[in-house]
């Protein structure tokens, strides 16, 4: 899993492989490449990567845009917690950039 800060507001997470997901008790299942969250406002998800599934076939490319997902990411039933890691990963990201340098990390310079 990767993370990357896009400004002070968004970042984006995905997996190097789409992963496969399951709700428990639904017949919604899914494959998710990577997602896309902003905090402005109330906080969504602007992109999700990937493709619904039923059982483990994907319903589409998985390596693209889906806006079925990012409306399920937003609004679904799990739709708080995913924000609050969405939340979170913005925190985290915001704090590092405005913290930490690569002589921090690396060592050596300014």
């Amino acid at each position: 899993m990767g993370v990357q800060w896009v400004n002070d507001n968004t970042v984006q997470y995905g997996f190097s492989n789409p992963v496969f997901t399951t709700a428990t008790g639904s017949m919604f299942n899914a494959y998710i490449g990577q997602a896309t969250y902003s905090d402005v406002g109330n906080g969504s998800y602007t992109s999700v990567t990937g493709a619904p599934a039923i059982g483990a076939i994907p319903l589409g490319n998985t390596s693209t845009y889906s806006g079925q997902l990012t409306d399920v990411f937003n609004n679904g039933d799990n739709a708080d917690t995913l924000g609050s890691i969405g939340n979170s990963l913005v925190s985290a990201m915001d704090y590092l950039h405005d913290n930490v340098t690569c002589g921090d990390l690396f060592g050596g310079g300014q």
